[in-house]
């Protein structure tokens, strides 16, 4: 959401930017460009809107994977960088020269946004297996990062990594996270570990100083002002 538009990805590959009063400014079908890549769990991924782009990722199993940036203004293919295989869900944060996000088995890593070159990796923000996933939310110097286990975490990120300042757990994970391919006894349950665990794939929303959170059974509205505590 800017402050003149509403930019939403939807299931089918497609991205589009409304007005606030609902009327269609473009759509793109951006999977006849980087073809369909088939994934198990869908298409899930939030856009990060710029200056003048629009920033998300387009994964696939086999790859190659690509980060995509399409113009704000008219939804066309401004830009495109290809990335090796072993991505993630998780939409990533661009802050000044530097991109944070999530990697395809749960680690942090910080990129120079100009080349793709990584420059930090660390654990701890979620899950450390396959699609282990995490949700960036700026808040004034610092963000929000809400993982797969129902934790809120506080953190800072930097050119030289990240650092939590506080933590807690809102919400049970219910759903399973549905990855194949990992039988017992494969190489893929050696490589992936216990992949079919149970997760909260839903990103969160903040208004008037509350967090709301879903899980498959219950919605959740929860004070984050100081003074209800």
């Amino acid at each position: 959401v800017t402050k003149d538009a509403v930019c939403v990805a939807f299931g089918n590959a497609e991205m589009a930017r409304y007005s606030h009063d609902g009327k269609l400014a473009w759509v793109t079908r951006y999977m006849d460009s980087f073809d369909d890549p088939k994934m198990a769990l869908g298409y899930c991924l939030s856009p990060v809107v710029l200056e003048d782009s629009i920033l998300f990722p387009w994964d696939h199993h086999t790859g190659p994977c690509f980060l995509i940036g399409l113009n704000k203004l008219t939804g066309k293919i401004a830009r495109k960088k290809e990335r090796p295989i072993g991505t993630a869900h998780a939409t990533p944060l661009v802050v000044g020269d530097h991109i944070y996000g999530i990697g395809s088995h749960g680690q942090v890593r910080g990129l120079l946004a100009e080349t793709g070159e990584r420059v930090w990796e660390a654990e701890g923000l979620t899950t450390r297996n396959r699609w282990g996933s995490a949700y960036f939310i700026k808040h004034e110097d610092r963000y929000f990062v809400y993982n797969e286990n129902g934790d809120l975490i506080i953190v800072r990120f930097s050119p030289d990594g990240y650092v939590e300042l506080d933590r807690t757990h809102l919400l049970n994970p219910t759903s399973r996270s549905g990855y194949g391919g990992a039988r017992p006894g494969s190489r893929g349950r050696a490589r992936h570990g216990q992949s079919d665990r149970l997760v909260v794939w839903a990103h969160p929303a903040f208004a008037n100083r509350h967090i709301v959170l879903r899980n498959d059974e219950e919605i959740i509205r929860v004070s984050m002002d100081a003074a209800d505590y």
